[in-house]
């Protein structure tokens, strides 16, 4: 991911695939609920397929989703609703915050990685 290391220990950027045999089983849900039970807040990509952002999605309805943009190495948050154009911006991705985060918390601990 192209941010700042120190925060590599707040924030994962998971890619999975799956072979087509074991797709929509639930794999990759399992996986993503695992890190944000851990504690991990997760970052999207800059590009997500239909399938992956239906997954996003889903999680959004037990975690909070966020969305932020990313430029030279550093977070900006964005909020939880961002307009058309800003969401499908190369820059902004989606962050959910995993358990224990909440936006106060994590965008404080981001700021202060940062510096």
């Amino acid at each position: 991911m192209e941010v700042n290391r120190q925060l590599d220990r707040f924030v994962r950027a998971p890619h999975s695939k799956y072979a087509t045999a074991y797709q929509r089983r639930g794999i990759a849900t399992a996986v993503y609920e695992w890190a944000l039970a851990q504690g991990f807040c997760l970052i999207s990509g800059a590009r997500q397929s239909p399938g992956a952002n239906a997954l996003w999605q889903s999680l959004a309805n037990r975690h909070r989703l966020e969305y932020v943009d990313i430029r030279n190495k550093r977070i900006h948050c964005l909020g939880a609703q961002v307009d058309r154009q800003t969401e499908e911006g190369l820059q902004t991705r989606m962050l959910l915050l995993g358990d224990g985060w909440d936006v106060d918390t994590w965008t404080s601990t981001v700021m202060r990685s940062c510096l």
